[in-house]
């Protein structure tokens, strides 16, 4: 597969959420969707950006922007990791990592982790912006500026 370029049609998806509901790129049509790569549940800097954006939650939604983490731990896993930091939006499992090769987030199937990567995808279902391991902290500041 060719690796994601600005201004190219963003792959489709569908994975299950931490609550086991699939949920699909498509559902999202007509918003700017930021996809997220998160090496893990529970990591240090990972708990901290899922903060970052908990936090700022209201500015994505103002900015007509819908917030998809994907990692390869399990559902159970997201489901407890959602909890426990108090965040209100999708948490999406990839155990096959078919998503995250589609991406660019992992070279092959059997990669342990996701590598940081986060995608913003406007409304038209382009990708408007690549972001190459960004820092756990700074990032969802970054992203809402972009969104201006």
């Amino acid at each position: 597969m060719a690796p994601i370029e600005i201004g190219s049609e963003a792959p489709c998806f569908t994975l299950p959420n931490q609550d086991g509901k699939d949920i699909s790129l498509s559902d999202f049509t007509g918003k700017n969707v930021l996809i997220w790569f998160v090496p893990r549940a529970f990591g240090g800097n990972w708990t901290r950006e899922i903060s970052g954006f908990r936090d700022r939650i209201y500015n994505f939604k103002e900015k007509n922007t819908q917030l998809l983490g994907i990692t390869f731990s399990s559902i159970n896993e997201l489901k407890r990791w959602s909890g426990e930091v108090g965040f209100n939006s999708h948490l999406l499992c990839d155990e096959t990592r078919s998503v995250a090769m589609a991406y660019g987030a992992a070279l092959s199937a059997h990669q342990e982790r996701a590598t940081r990567l986060s995608v913003l995808i406007g409304p038209d279902g382009n990708i408007r912006k690549i972001y190459l391991e960004p820092d756990a902290v700074t990032h969802p500041n970054e992203v809402l500026l972009d969104l201006n």
